[in-house]
């Protein structure tokens, strides 16, 4: 795979954190990524996984990977599932069949900041969003600045 030097510079950039960050995406890129980055992957292959991993969250962890990149993945879904399992970035190589999916995370920059965006490579950071009870407590401070504003 050839992502380009100063593309690789600049994903390696954007990753680094005091912790590894959790990454999603297809499997390819996100194995390549790991063997460049220090990274965590939200899911690996089963024969790739530990035991313990398996029998708890490994099957779980797999499907809402794929439901995560799938072209047709609704872009809520996409940030609960990010919530769900504390993906921090979402990465994609040029595969055709991630495409759709690719595109539609580019035109949500609200839930997914581009990071990296290249012919070869797209790195995109998941912004993190309000829990529905920090919305309530807005919504409840917002409701409560008015009454006293007005």
């Amino acid at each position: 795979v050839y992502w380009g030097a100063s593309t690789l510079a600049r994903v390696k950039e954007a990753l680094r954190a005091g912790v590894p960050p959790f990454v999603a995406g297809p499997v390819g890129p996100v194995y390549q990524l790991t063997a460049m980055a220090d990274i965590r992957a939200l899911s690996v292959p089963d024969g790739h996984s530990t035991y313990r991993v398996e029998a708890t969250t490994g099957p779980q962890r797999r499907a809402d990977d794929d439901r995560m990149v799938g072209p047709t993945t609704p872009e809520e879904e996409r940030a609960a599932i990010a919530a769900k399992w504390g993906v921090q970035f979402v990465v994609f190589d040029d595969s055709p069949a991630y495409e759709e999916a690719r595109a539609r995370m580019l035109a949500d920059p609200a839930r997914f900041q581009p990071m990296v965006v290249s012919p070869h490579l797209t790195l995109l950071r998941v912004v993190p969003q309000p829990s529905s009870s920090s919305k309530a407590a807005l919504r409840s401070i917002d409701g409560a600045r008015k009454e006293i504003s007005g």
